[in-house]
C-alpha cells in the first residue's frame, strides 16, 4: 500500500480564509461564550430551525443539567434516563 490513511487527521480550511474567519474575534479579543460568532450562530439555527428560542451550550451535559435544575423536580421524583443522567440526579439529590 502506497497512499497513508489518516484516520484522526482533521480537514482544515485555507489558512488565509481562516484568518478572514477570525479576524473579527482577534480584533475583539472577545473569546468567551456570548461572543459575535456565538450570537450569529444561535440566530442562524433559530431562523433555520424557525424556533422561537435556541440555546448554545459547550456539551450536552452542560444542557442536561440546566434542564434538570429548571423543570425543579421535587426530592424523590422518578426520573426515567439513561446512564449519562445518574451522576446529575445524584449531584442534584433527586
Amino acid at each position: 500500500m502506497s497512499k497513508n490513511v489518516f484516520v484522526t487527521q482533521s480537514s482544515m480550511p485555507d489558512l488565509e480564509e481562516y484568518v478572514q474567519e477570525i479576524k473579527d474575534l482577534w480584533d475583539s479579543r472577545f473569546l468567551t461564550n456570548m461572543g459575535t460568532k456565538h450570537q450569529a450562530l444561535e440566530a442562524q439555527l433559530k431562523e433555520y430551525l424557525e424556533v422561537p428560542y435556541l440555546t448554545l451550550f459547550t456539551n450536552g451535559h452542560s444542557a442536561l443539567e440546566l434542564l434538570l435544575q429548571a423543570y425543579e423536580f421535587e426530592k424523590g421524583s422518578e426520573i426515567d434516563s439513561g446512564p449519562c443522567l445518574v451522576h446529575l440526579i445524584k449531584k442534584d439529590s433527586l
